[in-house]
């Protein structure tokens, strides 16, 4: 999208075809919740619990992965050569 450095705003083509994005309203529920969330001193609100680190999707795919031509279209090389040489 072009950008005039006169206008704040980007200048819309003519060819494109998603319509300019509009701001969301949030909901007065919603937004009092957080409010009140806020307002809550350390250890009275929800708390954020960060997970606990596991085994990622790659590892557990090239280990459950048994074909070595699996192994190679997924750019494992190493391990594709460690099955063909079993």
């Amino acid at each position: 999208m072009p950008y005039d450095a006169t206008h704040p705003e980007p200048v819309h083509s003519p060819f494109r075809t998603n319509p300019p994005k509009q701001d969301l309203e949030i909901p007065a529920d919603v937004a009092a919740e957080v409010a009140a969330s806020a307002a809550a001193g350390p250890g009275e609100g929800a708390q954020f619990v960060a997970p606990t680190p596991g085994v990622s999707a790659v590892n557990r795919w090239q280990t459950k992965c048994h074909l070595a031509a699996e192994q190679v279209a997924a750019g494992a090389f190493d391990t594709a050569m460690r099955l063909l040489t079993r």
